[in-house]
């Protein structure tokens, strides 16, 4: 397992190798199957991602509504040129939502 796409870039500078000539092969390694079952396993998994992505309801969210919906505010915010930050929830220790606050305010700063 590479762990990060420079390391995949330097691999390729060195052998002459394509990107996904690389990750199969590291595939048929990790999984000891062949070349043509670890090109026929990427095809599978390229054609799921499009099928996700050609199915994509940017309305869908859970029952609750606290899950779903993401895709469509991350493309928003891509159209804006809104800079996203993540806030972690820290951990729980009894505080009030304005001890919260602070401490994500204290983090940001």
């Amino acid at each position: 397992m590479y762990q990060s796409f420079q390391e995949i870039i330097d691999i390729e500078k060195e052998t002459g190798k394509s990107f996904w000539e690389i990750v199969r092969d590291n595939d048929c390694r990790e999984m000891e199957i062949t070349p043509e079952d670890a090109f026929q396993r990427m095809q599978a998994m390229y054609q799921a991602m499009g099928e996700a992505d050609a199915s994509y309801d940017p309305e869908l969210t859970s029952a609750s509504g606290l899950v779903g919906g993401d895709g469509e505010k991350l493309a928003a915010a891509r159209a804006t040129g809104a800079e996203l930050v993540l806030v972690e929830r820290p951990p729980d220790e009894g505080e009030g939502l304005e001890e919260i606050l602070q401490q994500i305010k204290e983090r940001l700063t």
